[in-house]
């Protein structure tokens, strides 16, 4: 991650010495740049930007084997052992306490990363309209919760969805999402990154045998018409809805979750 807003105050500190030290002051993050270390917390002035992390190639004094910063500026970002209390209850609503909103997006526009952020700003678990048992069994516990039973927040859709009371769509670059979704079809999952023969092959069967996937070309020019489809219905036929964009989130999320937890009426209980 690279530093982008506010000053950090560094001092000199062994990697393992500094993770204490910050989480005894009350502090979430560290920020180490090679031999020093910074203690921070979550808030909106505090804004990074994500790099790859092979540019944070600077080994930590006295731990070789973890990152410390790169050469150019970056910093490697880590969590303290202190417990962030308003991420520690999260819980599943009664029955027909909510209302059923969409939390609506295109596949690979960061949806995931969204219900996670809103689920601890809300305390309350998003559903889902297909369940997913991965990420049931990585956190999301309202993932097979009825869609229709008003126990979650809000309930993740990559399709329009008439029956619903309102939604939450969330939009990203459409070159960036659909290439996030080609990555994720292609043997890369969430956060991975697909081979690049898959993005100039002619012939699939060559790459998967066993399945049938297209290659970038053809995928884009279907996709881009998905993408299109899905939002400009959701904006014509959604009388309550509230529109969320993912780099807006990635720069600044404090304010695009207070969007969020205002338009649902939701506590916010984990918003600084």
């Amino acid at each position: 991650m690279r530093y982008r807003c506010a000053k950090l105050s560094f001092f000199h500190e062994k990697r393992s010495d500094c993770l204490f030290k910050c989480a005894h002051n009350g502090f979430h993050l560290t920020a180490f740049l090679h031999d020093k270390c910074a203690c921070l917390t979550e808030d909106e002035k505090v804004l990074f930007q994500r790099v790859d992390p092979v540019e944070c190639e600077v080994s930590c004094v006295d731990e070789w084997d973890m990152s410390c910063g790169g050469l150019s500026g970056q910093v490697s970002i880590y969590k303290t052992p202190l417990v962030d209390k308003r991420c520690e209850t999260i819980r599943l609503g009664e029955k027909g306490q909510f209302k059923k909103v969409m939390l609506a997006s295109f596949p690979g526009s960061g949806n995931t990363w969204a219900r996670y952020v809103i689920e601890r700003a809300t305390g309350f678990f998003t559903g889902a309209v297909a369940n997913d048992s991965s990420l049931f069994n990585g956190g999301f516990l309202g993932e097979f919760e009825d869609q229709d039973a008003g126990t979650t927040i809000l309930v993740k859709a990559h399709r329009n969805i008439k029956e619903q009371d309102g939604a939450v769509l969330l939009i990203r670059n459409p070159y960036d999402a659909i290439l996030a979704e080609f990555n994720r079809n292609h043997g890369g999952g969430h956060t991975g990154h697909a081979q690049k023969e898959a993005f100039y092959a002619r012939n699939t069967k060559e790459l998967w045998p066993q399945k049938e996937k297209r290659s970038w070309y053809p995928l884009v020019l279907d996709q881009a018409q998905r993408w299109y489809l899905i939002y400009s219905r959701y904006l014509s036929n959604t009388p309550d809805i509230q529109v969320i964009y993912f780099e807006e989130m990635k720069d600044n999320l404090g304010p695009s979750m207070r969007r969020v937890v205002d338009f649902l009426d939701a506590p916010g209980e984990g918003l600084p």
